[in-house]
Formats: structure tokens, C-alpha cells, sequence
């Protein structure tokens, strides 16, 4: 599987400019380590493509992403199978090739039920 290198770069350069919080940091990381099983491509490139992604969310839903911690576990959810659905048209639009899509869908359904178990219910 490969990505083009100027985006994964450009994500990396996003990751690195911008400020979050401690817990969202935190999120962030644990999810980037899952999903680099499945996506081989680094945790900081992962990182900046999970702040495009939730960006990408915050302007469909003219919402902060802050407002995700105060939701029902159901609502954190709902909002993080959106932000990957984001997320796996990122990756999808990077490939060098679409014969890795059905991997990124794999990777990402790991990824919610991962974020289901271990953050969700915060």
C-alpha cells in the first residue's frame, strides 16, 4: 500500500502546527497506534490525516470538535464513525492505487470497534 508523499507530508506538517489538549492528544495517539496496524504509514502521518478528518467533521456539523466530549456515549460514537468515514476518504483519495481500499475499510471498522471499547464511554 502506498500514499502519496506530498500529502502524507502535508499531514505531518499539520499535526506538528497545531495545539490540542492533553486528552485529545491522548485519544489521538492510542487510535493512530491501531490504525498504524492496519495502514502502513507512521503514527505523526496518521495523527495529522485524524486532525484533517475531524476537521472535516466540525465544518459538516458547524460544530466544535470540543463538543464531542460533552455527548452521550452514543452521540461520541456516532461522531467518530463520522470522523472516520472522513478519515477513509482521506487515505482512499492518497493511495498511489485503489486496490488497497478494501484495507482502509477494514482498518477503520477496527478502529470504531476499538474507540467503541476503550473511549466511547468516557
Amino acid at each position: 500500500m502506498e500514499f502519496r508523499e506530498a500529502a502524507v507530508q502535508d499531514a505531518i506538517n499539520l499535526y506538528k502546527s497545531l495545539e490540542i489538549t492533553t486528552e485529545q492528544h491522548n485519544i489521538l495517539k492510542a487510535l493512530s497506534e491501531q490504525l498504524a496496524k492496519f495502514i502502513p504509514m507512521s503514527e505523526l502521518a496518521i495523527r495529522g490525516y485524524g486532525l484533517q478528518a475531524m476537521r472535516d467533521w466540525q465544518v459538516a456539523n458547524n460544530r466544535p470538535g470540543a463538543d464531542i466530549s460533552s455527548m452521550t456515549p452514543a452521540q461520541r460514537l456516532e461522531a467518530m464513525a463520522e470522523i472516520l468515514g472522513y478519515l477513509a476518504k482521506r487515505f482512499k483519495r492518497t493511495l498511489r492505487t485503489a486496490e488497497y481500499e478494501d484495507k482502509i475499510d477494514t482498518g477503520m471498522q477496527k478502529l470504531i470497534d476499538y474507540y467503541q471499547k476503550t473511549h466511547a464511554q468516557r
